[in-house]
């Protein structure tokens, strides 16, 4: 059994990516106030890659995402994290910008804004995957970034479709994450602009 380190509250939850992993994810935010009911899974196969996703977004501000390859611990991440945010930020930034009270921004969602209270974890199953070191810490197959991305694209889309609620929520919570951002550079600006000049 692989066993991950949770460093923001010291637990030390132990994974078995081949179980239910969105009962995984429901137990990781177990003491949280969570924004959907019950975690968004995504599954999908190509080129004989298996891809098994769960998420659910929290209320906190913290960001919790475990990665896994053939069972192992990536805990530098690699190729199908990167295609899990991309497809993760423009899924949501897209009903963002669909829903009349959202649309209304200047700034658009990134992966820091998508990703406060979001808990996930990814297994993927290669038949010959690579990695950074022998650790196995980072993986970096590139044709995994544009299989997870397709995946994830779809299989939220699906949810936020026949889940519009829960997307509205999941996005929401995205965009005030962008909007508290930018009154806090903004204060900081006007901070610095007022503060007295010092000539020699």
């Amino acid at each position: 059994m692989t066993k991950s380190h949770d460093d923001r509250d010291d637990k030390a939850p132990e994974f078995d990516p081949g179980s239910d992993i969105s009962q995984l994810v429901a137990d990781l935010n177990r003491s949280k106030t969570v924004i959907h009911d019950e975690p968004i899974v995504m599954q999908g196969e190509s080129e004989g890659t298996q891809v098994d996703i769960a998420v659910q977004w929290n209320a906190s501000y913290e960001e919790a995402i475990y990665c896994f390859t053939n069972n192992i611990r990536n805990k530098d991440g690699g190729t199908h994290l990167t295609g899990f945010r991309a497809a993760l930020v423009r899924t949501v930034d897209a009903f963002a910008r669909a829903d009349w009270y959202l649309k209304n921004r200047t700034v658009p969602l990134d992966g820091d804004a998508v990703g406060e209270g979001l808990t996930a974890i990814l297994s993927l199953r290669h038949p010959d995957p690579t990695f950074s070191n022998q650790r196995e810490d980072e993986l970096v197959s590139s044709e995994v970034e544009s299989i997870v991305e397709r995946v994830v694209a779809e299989k939220l889309g699906r949810f936020f479709d026949e889940h519009p609620s829960d997307a509205r929520e999941i996005a929401e919570k995205a965009v005030f994450a962008v909007r508290a951002r930018e009154a806090a550079r903004k204060a900081r600006e006007m901070v610095l602009r007022r503060r007295p000049q010092k000539f020699s």
